[in-house]
Formats: structure tokens, C-alpha cells, sequence
């Protein structure tokens, strides 16, 4: 179960990451990013 978990984890945050590169690269979310940034204080 551990596994199976760590690796659907693993998957996911690995997509996350995709994601971000590909919205950096267009830009597309670069403002709407910003603003989240912000709000988390970052």
C-alpha cells in the first residue's frame, strides 16, 4: 500500500512540476502565479 501511494505521490508531483514548466514557458499563468505567490507570502 505504502508503494503503490508513494508512488501515485510521486506521479502526481512530478505532473505538478510539468505543469508549472509548461505555464512558465508560455506564460500563460505567470500573473495569475504571482498573485498566488503573494498570498502565500512567498
Amino acid at each position: 500500500y505504502n508503494l503503490l501511494y508513494n508512488s501515485e505521490y510521486i506521479r502526481a508531483r512530478v505532473k505538478d512540476k510539468t505543469e508549472h514548466l509548461e505555464n512558465k514557458r508560455t506564460g500563460c499563468d505567470a500573473e495569475e502565479k504571482m498573485k498566488q505567490d503573494e498570498m502565500l507570502g512567498m
